[in-house]
């Protein structure tokens, strides 16, 4: 008991056990289906609370979680874990949720954080990940873009016309992911939608694509 309290006296005890408690409430209580239903209208202005809700109700019944959204069109949740969501929006819009624990208390006093990535287009597809507290307070925008370098290289480095592909490609693509269900991660790759068939071919054989795994 003395040590405990020698401990505790220092603070940093106190300050272990309020984060370790914190962080197995937000495992074990807070699911992403709550974070869901939580989060603000204006970061998701096509669907009302009341939709997320029923989208929600309607996957823990098995039923397909599908409504019709303020542009009536219909939106639909297509695949919902505790940790790990994915919303159709439109035809042309997916968005992505993974709610991850903190390493230590955040600042509004969540004890989660909200991973959230938006992806854009049909052909040519353009991701964008946001993370937010557990309250929907923003953290971090994180730039996709910037790994778009490691994910194309040149096999011939010393060829003059695959450098000239390479700069092409690195300027002309756009980098699309996806969340990971069972890891905390993020998988993107470079979206070439942009060429043609024919040009893709070339790209392929004298281009090195790489999908890359970025933890969260």
């Amino acid at each position: 008991m003395k040590h405990l309290y020698y401990i505790f006296s220092k603070g940093r005890g106190a300050a272990l056990v309020l984060a370790l408690v914190l962080s197995l409430q937000c495992v074990g209580q807070e699911k992403v289906a709550d974070a869901f239903v939580a989060m603000p209208d204006s970061l998701l202005p096509c669907l009302t609370r009341n939709n997320r809700l029923d989208m929600v109700d309607f996957a823990a019944m098995a039923m397909k979680a599908e409504v019709t959204n303020k542009f009536d069109e219909p939106s639909e949740l297509t695949r919902l874990t505790d940790s790990y969501l994915c919303l159709r929006v439109d035809s042309s819009c997916v968005v992505e949720m993974k709610l991850v624990s903190a390493d230590t208390v955040l600042a509004d006093s969540s004890a989660c954080k909200v991973f959230v990535l938006t992806t854009v287009g049909k052909d040519t597809k353009c991701s964008c990940l946001n993370v937010y507290s557990g309250k929907w307070q923003l953290l971090a925008t994180v730039d996709l873009g910037k790994y778009l370098d490691g994910m194309v290289e040149c096999k011939n480095k010393e060829n003059d016309d695959d450098r000239l592909l390479l700069n092409a490609v690195l300027s002309s693509s756009t980098v699309f992911g996806r969340l990971s269900e069972s890891d905390n991660a993020v998988e993107i790759s470079p979206c070439l939608s942009l060429f043609t068939n024919e040009e893709k071919e070339v790209i392929n054989k004298k281009l090195l694509l790489r999908t890359l795994k970025i933890n969260l």
